[in-house]
């Protein structure tokens, strides 16, 4: 039994389908942990910058499991990532005091 969410999100995909037959990934992945990583990394520098830093990076951490027992500053500030920021820029004050 499919449930409604699961039907108009096949019906998305089916139209997205037909609509962009030949459509992909910028970003060079093997399954969904490093198309998720390589995801998060690209919102930081561009997705060439991603591809180029990516397989160095996906060889120390091929899973979750070893990037969450990586250095403890993460992989944007491992040596294995260079030229990724090492932070993502402050939030908006609101953020920054608590106040919501």
């Amino acid at each position: 039994m499919t449930t409604e969410p699961a039907r108009r999100a096949g019906a998305v995909d089916d139209e997205l389908m037909t609509l962009y037959p030949d459509a992909a990934c910028a970003l060079d992945h093997d399954g969904p942990f490093q198309l998720l990583v390589a995801t998060v990394l690209s919102a930081q520098t561009t997705d060439a910058r991603v591809n180029t830093v990516t397989p160095e990076l996906f060889e120390r951490y091929p899973d979750a499991a070893a990037l969450g027992g990586g250095p403890a500053r993460g992989p944007r500030g491992d040596p294995a990532a260079p030229g990724l920021p090492a932070r993502q820029s402050r939030p908006p004050a609101r953020h920054r005091s608590g106040a919501h």
